[in-house]
């Protein structure tokens, strides 16, 4: 039973709502919610290059966990007997403390090998006008590998620039803008305060160097239309990883 008291309908007059709603109706209700979030899953688990049976434990995490189809679902989907046994409620915060400790803690533990990659796993560029993904480093580049290359503003009197890099996984060549599916966030530079200038005269340098261990560095470089330096005084540039 679903009670929500005092609700203001539109006629002014306050009423109290009630709803008899089964189970069966209401899971009926949430199965698109439920495809999707398995979807989800599936997608994180290929992204990690992992299938299915490198899982070992499956917790679940969230009030919504405790919806029956939900921990059914999981478990046809993966094979593996999804681990209740602590409230889920507070799964969430407790992953949270475990991660804060791992990030500020003091240990004299072991940790595991450090991976290297001999090769770039995704394609790397930035988001350009209209959405479009404009590639810099392809996938399978051999790594560590540095890459620069030239843009410039799109209006005239442009005070500021949102320079947006992102990663494409293999496979999804066909995705060409941002916001299509295999493309995804990675960092952000914003620059404010730019002086007055006519389309096309700054030259922005964009810099991506893509390290062993996957980090990718971005730097931005501004010159005038004679290659002279933007007094960097007044221009504040910002980036997204770097805030606290």
């Amino acid at each position: 039973t679903i009670s929500i008291a005092n609700l203001h309908a539109s006629n002014g007059k306050t009423i109290n709502f009630t709803l008899e709603l089964s189970r069966e109706d209401f899971e009926e209700a949430i199965i698109e919610i439920r495809k999707k979030s398995l979807d989800v899953v599936k997608e994180l688990i290929s992204n990690s290059r992992l299938s299915a049976s490198d899982i070992d434990m499956i917790v679940m995490a969230g009030g919504t966990s405790n919806i029956p189809s939900i921990y059914k679902s999981i478990k046809d989907t993966l094979g593996v007997e999804p681990y209740i046994n602590k409230d889920t409620a507070i799964v969430i915060s407790e992953g949270a403390v475990i991660g804060a400790m791992q990030k500020w803690d003091i240990s004299n533990v072991v940790q595991e090998e450090i991976l290297y990659n001999d090769k770039a796993l995704f394609d790397f560029g930035i988001g350009i006008k209209g959405y479009a993904f404009d590639l810099l480093i392809p996938v399978n580049t051999s790594l560590p590998f540095r890459v620069e290359k030239i843009y410039t503003t799109e209006r005239d009197n442009q005070e500021s620039l949102e320079i947006k890099a992102f990663q494409r996984r293999e496979g999804y060549e066909n995705s060409i803008k941002t916001h299509d599916k295999g493309i995804d966030f990675v960092d952000e530079v914003t620059i404010f305060n730019l002086p007055s200038s006519k389309i096309g005269e700054f030259k922005i340098k964009i810099i991506f160097e893509l390290t062993k261990d996957d980090i990718l560095a971005m730097s931005v470089d501004i010159a005038d239309k004679n290659g002279n330096k933007i007094d960097s005084g007044n221009v504040k540039i910002k980036k997204a990883s770097q805030e606290s």
